[in-house]
This record gives structure tokens, C-alpha cells and sequence, in this order.
């Protein structure tokens, strides 16, 4: 999608959001401004991104972005890219130190429940890295919790301390005047981000390098791959033909999208849409001689 804008999950969620939630004629759900500034993690357009892979919202999303914004222009300070981004209400502040507190923990709840971490491996690994003396507690106590059988109970009381160790600053920017959102800035203790970031280095290097995860993530890269380029090839690039290869009501909104990154955005609306036994089970009718006959409607 990098040609015709790219594609970028919060992005979409925007999009979701304003055009397509309740996909009926493509029409969103008219967020408040509110509603958007708590969710709007990332405050650059593609345009802007320097061809980043993700970190960015669409340019045709730009209006909802002056929207949030209440009009205001970002100043010079705050330039695309990182600097940016790290604008955020303390709504969107609160929720993505919620994400990094839920999949840090989660993560690793998951693979150790899986087997790829196990006691022994956590201590093999840890003697290997340049450890503080927080982040040696927090191995020990994983130690501890996966030795005493009692994971769920341990992790679900280091959410719990994620949580406490939260709490709010006055902060003054170029929309604190306007909104009590952007009057607040969310400050966690140092030590709990220390042992976050611990938590997600463990769960990369222990869980998802592992031969096992890259072979499953490389399979559905090019599952995707492949039936995006069928998808472009019939419908973005305007090859003529009759094939009908997604919904109806897709095909009626392709066949009047003004260019070919409309077209494209719209086909990845249906790819993004689809669960990954839908994208599956379409790879296989559209690749597999041995899949699929006409009794396989679903």
C-alpha cells in the first residue's frame, strides 16, 4: 500500500472510525472531536512520514486531524515524525500506557503458557544481557511465578502495579488554553517503565525471534501479498476484466472511486476486514488447485 498511501493500524482505526463502522454507504459513526484526540496516537500524515512503514494517518484523513485540532497548526517545535507523535491528550496517554502495560504482560502470559519461556531459558537469557537491579527483580519474580505454577496470579497483580504507579502533572502546550485534555500529562514511575520495556524485550527475543513465530508471520506476509496483487491487479490498476473476486457492494464502490488510490484504499478496507480464517480460506480458492468447489459458499 506504500504507493497509495500506505497502511498503518491506527490509521485505520481512524478511518474506521469516521467512514466505514457502520458500512452501510461507507459512513462512520460523526466522532466528537473528543473521541478522536483519545484515540488518535499518531499525529502525522504518510505524506509527512519519510516513507516510514507505520507511525503515520492517511492524507486523505488530514481534515480529521485540523478537526481534532480544533483548527490550531502545530508549531515548529513539534515537527512530523517522533516529536509529533509524542503529542498526545492524556486520554491517548492513558491508553497507550494501558497497550503497553497489556501486551507487555500478556505477552509474556502467553508464551510462557506456550513453553518458549520457561525458568531455566529466562535465567539463560538474563545472564546474557546487561541488567539493572530492577530489571534482575523483575526476572526473579517471573522466575518465581512460573516455578510456583502461579503465573496468572502474579501478572494479573503486576497490571494492577502498572496502574498504581501512574499519576498526573499540570503541562502547558499550544492547546492547554483550549482543552482540559491537553492540560495534563501522564507520568509513570521510572521503574515500572523499566520493567515494561524488560517485559516486551523478553517476549521479542524469547517468544516472536523464535523459528516458530517467524515462520508463522512470513507465511501471512505472503499470504497478504499475494492477495493484495491479485486484488490491485483486477481493481486498482484497472485491468478490464470480469472477474468478481470481492463483495458486491466493494465492487460498486471501487468502480467509483475517482483514482487508483481510492481504489486501493478500498480494497484494503476488505483485506483489513478480514479474520485470518477468511484470508485463509480466500488464499486458498484464489492458489490451492485442491481447495474449494461450489459447495464451499462460506
Amino acid at each position: 500500500m506504500q504507493p497509495y498511501g500506505g497502511f498503518e493500524g491506527n490509521a485505520q482505526t481512524l478511518r474506521l472510525l469516521t467512514q466505514t463502522i457502520f458500512n452501510n454507504g461507507r459512513e462512520g459513526m460523526n466522532p466528537t472531536r473528543a473521541l478522536l484526540d483519545a484515540v488518535l496516537k499518531y499525529k502525522t500524515l504518510h505524506k509527512d512520514a519519510a516513507g516510514a512503514k507505520n507511525h503515520y494517518i492517511y492524507d486523505e484523513d488530514a481534515g480529521w486531524l485540523e478537526f481534532t485540532l480544533a483548527g490550531c497548526s502545530f508549531p515548529s517545535e513539534l515537527a512530523p515524525g517522533s516529536a509529533r507523535n509524542r503529542f498526545k491528550s492524556i486520554e491517548c496517554q492513558i491508553m497507550d500506557w494501558a497497550d503497553d502495560t497489556a501486551y507487555s504482560v500478556n505477552d509474556l502470559a502467553d508464551g510462557i503458557q506456550a513453553g518458549f519461556i520457561t525458568a531455566s531459558r529466562l535465567e539463560q537469557w538474563a545472564s546474557q544481557q546487561p541488567l539493572s537491579a530492577v530489571e534482575m527483580a523483575q526476572i526473579e519474580f517471573l522466575c518465581s511465578a512460573i516455578t510456583k505454577s502461579r503465573v496468572e496470579a502474579y501478572l494479573n497483580r503486576q497490571i494492577g502495579d502498572c496502574i498504581r504507579a501512574t499519576g498526573l502533572e499540570p503541562t502547558e502546550n499550544f492547546l492547554s488554553s483550549l482543552s482540559q485534555r491537553h492540560s495534563w500529562s501522564l507520568k509513570v514511575e521510572p521503574e515500572m517503565k523499566a520493567v515494561c520495556r524488560l517485559n516486551k524485550r523478553i517476549a521479542l527475543e524469547l517468544v516472536f525471534k523464535t523459528p516458530q513465530l517467524q515462520q508463522l508471520d512470513f507465511k501471512a506476509d505472503f499470504i497478504l501479498t499475494r492477495l493484495f496483487e491479485v486484488l490491485r491487479n483486477r481493481y486498482i490498476e484497472g485491468e478490464q476484466s470480469t472477474l468478481h473476486l470481492m463483495p458486491e457492494t466493494y465492487e460498486q464502490e471501487v468502480s467509483k472511486a475517482p483514482d487508483a488510490a481510492a481504489r486501493a484504499r478500498l480494497v484494503c478496507d476488505w483485506v483489513a476486514s478480514m479474520t485470518d480464517a477468511f484470508a485463509f480460506r480466500t488464499y486458498r480458492r484464489l492458489f490451492d488447485a485442491n481447495f474449494g468447489s461450489i459447495t464451499d459458499l462460506v
